[in-house]
């Protein structure tokens, strides 16, 4: 089976469905899905002229919102195709859509979604062509649109309401298409909107804190709202396994942590309207002095869900713990055809289970999920990083986990 295949396509117009064009009465563009626009709406195949391409989408700590993915590519340009006033399919410009994809096994994955945010022009006299240029193309998902908006009072919105339903509010407010978001039940009620000036990233940023579940642009351009109960049962699923011993998929690389960044021994979390919730471990304390965790002006509705908030907190890291920080996969090798499909497939909150052996026989193994992906492609390479956490909410599953053994969550 061949290496996984690249491929890089651009699209001279913007918005926020990455749809085929709209044609009536074809299958393949319906209605919710399909782009407004005439065929020079199209995505163009610009693989050919793509020397490398980075992607990096996610977070590096599990208390951490999602960054805005980010993307970038290198184009070399022999003939004007980019030219910046003239180019052959249209004018380089801002937010016009990119879409990555790799197909391995005649199947085709979409690795990022997102919109150009700069073309830097470099002629360089060493490409081997008069006048050739090397063009890198930055790129950011939308959250980069979400952060340009600023909203007041969002229409609508309600003391009740569950995140999905403040988060589709924002994006009525925003125009959002409703094809391009997909968004779980959330399990947090939250307070009335306050109506005060900030960015739409912000104000959906604040309802997923509150709901301690995710937010973020996947791969396919979607809004995504993970529900907490939905992070603790995918997280909780069958794991892919990677060791270093052959009997699973093989990494190339694994990045271990032990610090005190990630202990938290005294908890302060307070709602909007409320009163603090604390949570404390006087053990903890006394073995590593005081380690606090601070939030006010959470949006959620009771008091009694900022104590659980505070608790689940304090569950998970009051004591230190040997982490993985990432690993990382080479994926040029066709014959390992689970890791290269792992590394395609696997997103956030994918389980995954690696074990790692260390001098002395002692072999290490850590249930994990995935928080951030990074793929580095170029002609000759493509690696694969997986960031990895432990959940903070990692729930308690009957007929699973032993009573004294799972963490309760909320």
């Amino acid at each position: 089976m061949p290496a996984p295949t690249f491929k890089l396509t651009l699209r001279y117009a913007g918005g926020p469905a990455f749809g085929p064009t709209l044609v009536l009465n074809s299958a393949a563009s319906p209605l919710g899905t399909g782009v407004f626009g005439t065929s020079t709406n199209d995505p163009i195949d610009i693989t050919a002229y793509c020397t490398q391409a980075l992607i990096r989408r996610g977070r590096t700590r599990v208390l951490d919102k999602f960054e805005a993915g980010v993307a970038s590519f290198d184009l070399i340009d022999e003939d004007g195709t980019f030219d910046p006033e003239n180019g052959t399919f249209g004018n380089p410009a801002p937010m016009l859509q990119v879409r990555m994809t790799g197909t391995f096994g005649g199947s085709e994955r979409f690795l990022f979604s997102g919109f150009t945010q700069e073309f830097d022009y470099q002629w360089d006299p060493n490409l081997g062509a008069a006048g050739a240029t090397r063009i890198t193309v930055t790129c950011v998902d939308a959250f980069r649109a979400f952060y340009l908006s600023t909203i007041t009072a969002v229409t609508g919105t309600s003391a009740g309401q569950t995140g999905d339903q403040r988060i589709d509010d924002i994006l009525d407010d925003l125009n959002w298409p409703t094809g391009v978001r997909d968004l779980d039940t959330g399990d947090t009620t939250l307070v009335d909107d306050d109506g005060s000036a900030r960015t739409a990233l912000e104000a959906m940023q604040a309802v997923a804190t509150a709901e301690m579940g995710g937010f973020w642009i996947d791969v396919n351009g979607d809004v995504r709202f993970m529900s907490r109960s939905n992070t603790i049962t995918t997280g909780r699923g069958t794991p892919t396994v990677f060791d270093d011993d052959g009997s699973d998929i093989a990494y190339q690389a694994v990045d271990f942590e032990m610090d005190e960044q990630l202990l938290i021994n005294e908890v302060s979390i307070t709602r909007s309207g409320g009163s603090a919730q604390t949570a404390s471990d006087a053990t903890s304390i006394t073995n590593y002095f005081q380690r606090n965790y601070t939030r006010t002006g959470l949006l959620m509705d009771s008091d009694a869900q900022a104590q659980s908030y505070a608790d689940t907190i304090l569950a998970a890291r009051k004591d230190p713990e040997l982490r993985i920080k990432s690993i990382t996969l080479n994926m040029d090798d066709p014959a390992a055809t689970t890791r290269v499909a792992a590394g395609l497939d696997l997103d956030f909150f994918s389980p995954i289970q690696v074990t790692r052996s260390t001098p002395g026989s002692h072999r290490i193994t850590k249930n994990l999920v995935v928080q951030g992906v990074t793929h580095d492609i170029s002609p000759h390479s493509w690696s694969t990083t997986l960031n990895t956490a432990e959940l903070i909410a990692a729930g308690f599953i009957l007929d699973t986990d032993k009573l004294g053994t799972g963490v309760l969550g909320f």
